[in-house]
């Protein structure tokens, strides 16, 4: 597990709100077009007619396209979480285990992380704690500074 996989969870999880909104959003197309026709009494002139009306067969290929979609990312997201669940419980502290839920799983910014983590915490505190476990994991290369 790297720190660009518990990443790309997060990522994945959003994109899915944002297809649901998407879907969810999406509205008919009016579309126009012309037709030619006569007058209904004599003299039976000849003229070109406007019609307007929904397009309800592109409004329903596009949401059968973007539910297919949303599907596919969704079962990718549930291998995901597997995979980070894992990650998560193989992890041996609750202290380490919560971070890692709160930032990734929940999504929260540090300062949500660090408030939700109590009193104890600061959000540098917390963002020290998350790159040691990192480096302590090998998910991030230790990185020396000159």
């Amino acid at each position: 597990m790297t720190q660009q996989d518990l990443k790309d969870f997060k990522l994945l999880k959003k994109e899915i709100k944002l297809l649901e909104t998407e879907i969810q959003q999406l509205g008919y197309e009016t579309v126009t077009d012309t037709v030619r026709g006569s007058d209904r009494e004599w003299p039976y002139i000849d003229h070109v007619i406007t019609i307007t009306g929904l397009d309800q067969k592109g409004y329903r290929k596009k949401v059968k396209y973007l539910t297919r979609r949303l599907k596919r990312r969704k079962e990718t997201l549930q291998d995901k979480w597997v995979e980070v669940d894992k990650f998560i419980a193989g992890l041996d502290n609750s202290v380490d285990r919560q971070m890692i839920t709160l930032r990734y799983v929940e999504g929260l910014k540090w300062e949500e992380v660090a408030a939700k983590m109590g009193s104890g915490y600061s959000v540098d505190s917390v963002k020290k704690a998350h790159e040691r476990l990192l480096r302590k994991l090998e998910v991030v290369p230790n990185v020396t500074k000159k």
